[in-house]
């Protein structure tokens, strides 16, 4: 059974324990869910696009959520049976939602997958393979100068410029077109609140910042650090490994469980991650649909 809901509170009243049980492996649905409720009370508009959360349940029990943000990016699954995955493909055809792809859980993934194109004749392609760690305990490098400080509002300039090097040269060095992918979290006010609200740090030598890590507030006992970012004249430094353990030493210190997510196609920030502690937890896809014989409009989709 498949129940959606527009709203965070109602979604958190029937799903928060189920997330709380595994907080690392429902980083994201949790983060985002939170940021919006924060959002929401803050009065900060919120763009005009399909925006939901997902339960699916056996009797009383649940077994599986998903949600959409409201930017372009598609629905985003959780672990659940894949029974469930294609009842969601088969909740959002029916009210007519333009869905573009899914990520996410590998398996949940590729079950929605073959539940949609069962009902609409879409393929499905993946773009990124990812693979979530987690550190229980972290082993910093050493000899690597400078220190970690947190970001400020006069590090805005800096702040964004390492947000778009990241997005870029992410793609370039897994063998993408660096170009191909369109992101919409660049926006500067976005980064400001960031920076306000306490999740961005910068690595500094000398009073010159060198590299830059994002963290995400500890949401029932995680945080999920990223995106870990160094412009290339300061790179083969050691100052992305040494921002990256220095926030998650401080983490573990608070009795929090840090955890990021690497492209699996880009094996120097898997090696990176997996030197300095963090260890696997799960894979994830991120999937698109091509050739759908559903070409719902947009317009129709929002009514």
């Amino acid at each position: 059974m498949i129940e959606l809901y527009d709203d965070p509170d109602a979604f958190l009243a029937v799903a928060e324990d189920h997330l709380r049980a595994d907080p690392v492996v429902s980083t994201v649905l949790a983060t985002a869910t939170l940021a919006d409720r924060r959002d929401r009370a803050d009065g900060v508009p919120l763009p005009h696009r399909p925006r939901w959360w997902a339960v699916s349940r056996t009797g009383s029990e649940v077994t599986g959520c998903a949600f959409r943000s409201p930017t372009p990016f598609p629905p985003y699954l959780l672990p659940m049976p894949d029974r469930d995955a294609r009842a969601l493909a088969r909740a959002l055809h029916e009210r007519c939602e333009d869905v573009r792809g899914a990520s996410g859980a590998t398996e949940a993934c590729e079950a929605f997958a073959a539940g949609w194109s069962a009902l609409t004749g879409a393929r499905s392609r993946a773009l990124v393979w990812s693979r979530l760690f987690e550190a229980p305990a972290i082993e910093p490098p050493a000899g690597v100068p400078g220190e970690l400080r947190r970001a400020g509002a006069a590090d805005l300039d800096v702040v964004v410029d390492h947000l778009a090097g990241f997005q870029h040269d992410a793609e370039v060095q897994a063998g993408r077109d660096g170009s191909a992918r369109a992101y919409d979290d660049l926006d500067r006010d976005a980064a400001l609140r960031r920076i306000r609200a306490g999740e961005f740090w910068v690595w500094s030598v000398d009073g010159q910042v060198v590299s830059s890590v994002g963290g995400h507030d500890d949401v029932f006992g995680a945080s999920r650090v990223g995106p870990v970012y160094t412009p290339p004249q300061h790179r083969r430094h050691g100052y992305a490994a040494a921002a990256t353990a220095a926030l998650s030493q401080r983490l573990l210190d608070r009795g929090v469980r840090p955890c990021l997510f690497t492209d699996l196609a880009n094996p120097t920030s898997n090696g990176i991650y997996t030197r300095i502690g963090f260890r696997p937890v799960r894979d994830t896809v991120e999937l698109t649909f091509t050739d759908r014989t559903d070409r719902t409009d947009w317009a129709h989709a929002l009514a």
